[in-house]
């Protein structure tokens, strides 16, 4: 597992030992269960610069090529989910292979659905709302101004 680490980040790249540690750790989570039925599973925290993003592909895919298998990485952020993107172009190097191996499914709020077509409706009714009120004359007259532009529009 270190020979992928080592093959991922390049020669050119300083060696951490916490990176190392780090992938050790997360390499664990793919071992066979101890207790069946029960999974097996590794909560590894590192700070800044340790390497994590690598530290957890580098066993994740050495698992995945050996099992056959699929690994799912959730994140938080669209920032993350973008520079997992990018470091998995350093796992999968040929374009063919990234494209074959590696999906980005973005999570429900980044679609149009019902929901959020009709909470978007909604809060544009209500700014919209406000808007206008305030190109009203009593409007005008409460923020002390007979003038109107878009930039003193009352937000969403």
């Amino acid at each position: 597992m270190l020979n992928e680490l080592a093959r991922t980040v390049g020669a050119a790249a300083e060696p951490r030992a916490s990176q190392r540690a780090y992938a050790r750790a997360v390499a664990a989570a793919f071992q066979p269960r101890a207790v069946a039925g029960q999974p097996t599973l590794a909560l590894a925290e590192a700070g800044t610069g340790t390497g994590k993003t690598l530290g957890y592909l580098a066993p994740a895919r050495l698992w995945a090529e050996a099992a056959g298998g699929t690994v799912w990485i959730s994140t938080y952020t669209k920032a993350l989910q973008r520079q997992l993107a990018q470091e998995l172009k350093r796992v999968y190097p040929d374009p063919a292979d990234y494209a074959a191996r590696v999906v980005v499914r973005k999570g429900r709020e980044n679609y149009l659905c019902l929901l959020n077509l009709e909470d978007a409706v909604q809060g544009a009714s209500r700014a919209a709302q406000r808007c206008w009120r305030s190109l009203s004359p009593a409007g005008r007259a409460s923020r002390g101004t007979a003038t109107w532009s878009a930039a003193t529009c009352p937000a969403g």
